[in-house]
């Protein structure tokens, strides 16, 4: 569907007696590609295209009905029924053009239309073979690629009109190898919004030799306090679920959110991070949410403190400022996540720090992190440092501890920074988490 062909849905709708409407189309259209043993890929099309209709009625009665494009009419009936069962909110109602929305930097990969089957298919098996080379023992496994095409279409009975083009690629694997506490594995997934960046990425290589040095044997630590050295990779994947939970509203409730404003929200003035849907060819760069809001750069964590958080159209309208444009489907959503890096690398904070740390290699099951209480335990795998030289692994591990306490018990803000997924993060040294294992 075009924007003249919701534009006219639009005025049937109000037709049918509705005092606002949005609409929002999105196309997807790509290949997949899936390698789960050392066979040849099976490639293989996908496509879909949804429509969220979204109604009001007398008194702000609202409902949203989504589904397949092709059912539009059902969805408009439905929507409209349940409005009309909806109960009367003030506060509700579509947008109208807040600024001049500027399409999203870099997220369009125009190569998309050259990219061919065989292009495909190379970067999964180059991946694939890499993945074992360091280590006889490894096995490679369910490796697959994805790339898609997405168009936004957006109108509502304000008068906006708005469309956005992207692409995205994705590739994961896993790579494990049997130890004798069973079977070991590492799985890793990469992202971009361009195919030259996915292709020139060592997925395989980076899995194969995280897993080999995690074979090794030698020195282990005992059990008790640690000082944990947690890669970027690890970082971001804590960012990543801090980014979860900066909705505006929440952040006054203590049982929200270990992170509120004022001293409970305290972390270690190194500590800055930005939500940035503006960033060029960011992963959740976008030009305007699913209401048709433009994306608003906000500073989250300011020195440590909690400075502002994600703010939806009803929550603006009763404080009387801006959405910050955020929304996706029924929840406000991080966009792109920037904590920002420090000055000196990992080798030379551990060299001058000397001593023991545990260099964790993944969070493990995402469970084990309560975001109300900030407590962490989960069991994860790590390498053994003496100083900055790796002199041993450990398996297993069962890590404890207080997020909150940990992000004020930083050792080193290290200027190591990758970009994974949708966040940008540097690796960090902690204080505060103790190991059993």
């Amino acid at each position: 569907m075009n924007n003249q062909e919701l534009e006219a849905k639009l005025d049937e709708i109000r037709a049918s007696g509705a005092r606002g409407v949005e609409l929002l189309y999105v196309e997807r259209s790509g290949f997949q590609v899936d390698m789960p043993t050392q066979t040849t890929p099976v490639q293989r099309p996908h496509s879909t295209a949804e429509l969220t209709v979204r109604v009001w009625l007398e008194g702000g009665r609202r409902a949203a009905r989504s589904g397949p494009a092709s059912k539009a009419d059902a969805l408009v009936r439905g929507a409209l029924e349940d409005a009309a069962a909806a109960p009367e909110d003030a506060l509700e109602g579509p947008v109208e053009r807040l600024s001049s929305v500027a399409g999203g930097l870099s997220i369009l990969d125009r190569r998309l239309d050259q990219v061919e089957e065989l292009d495909r298919v190379e970067v999964l098996t180059t991946a694939f073979r890499a993945a074992t080379v360091p280590d006889p023992r490894l096995v490679a496994s369910d490796f697959a690629y994805r790339d898609e095409r997405q168009v936004r279409r957006f109108v509502n009975s304000k008068g906006l009109s708005l469309e956005e083009s992207s692409t995205s690629y994705v590739a994961h694997g896993t790579v494990s190898a049997d130890t004798p506490q069973g079977r070991l594995s590492v799985s890793d997934r990469i992202a971009s919004r361009s195919f030259a960046s996915i292709a020139s990425l060592p997925l395989g290589t980076s899995i194969g030799r995280r897993l080999t040095q995690l074979l090794q044997e030698g020195p282990t630590l005992p059990d008790g306090p640690v000082r944990a050295l947690l890669p970027a990779r690890v970082t971001a994947q804590l960012v990543a679920a801090l980014g979860t939970r900066f909705q505006d509203h929440t952040l006054g409730d203590p049982g929200a959110f270990f992170l509120t404003r004022g001293e409970r929200g305290t972390l270690d003035r190194r500590l800055h991070l930005v939500d940035d849907g503006t960033l060029s060819g960011g992963l959740r760069t976008y030009s305007m949410d699913d209401r048709g809001v433009s994306p608003v750069p906000l500073t989250l964590l300011k020195e440590g403190q909690v400075d502002a958080g994600f703010v939806g159209i009803a929550e603006a309208r009763r404080h009387d400022v801006r959405p910050t444009g955020h929304r996706f489907g029924d929840e406000l959503r991080a966009s792109n996540l920037v904590l920002k890096s420090g000055t000196r690398s990992v080798n030379a904070c551990l060299s001058e720090l000397g001593g023991p740390s545990l260099m964790i290699d993944d969070l493990g099951d995402p469970s084990g992190l309560d975001l109300t209480t900030g407590e962490l335990d989960t069991t994860v795998n790590g390498l053994v440092m003496d100083a900055n030289q790796v002199v041993g692994a450990m398996r297993g591990v069962r890590l404890r501890g207080s997020l909150h306490e940990a992000l004020n018990s930083v050792a080193e803000v290290c200027s190591d920074t990758d970009r994974l997924g949708h966040v940008d993060a540097p690796a960090m040294i902690v204080h505060g988490f103790t190991i059993e294992g």
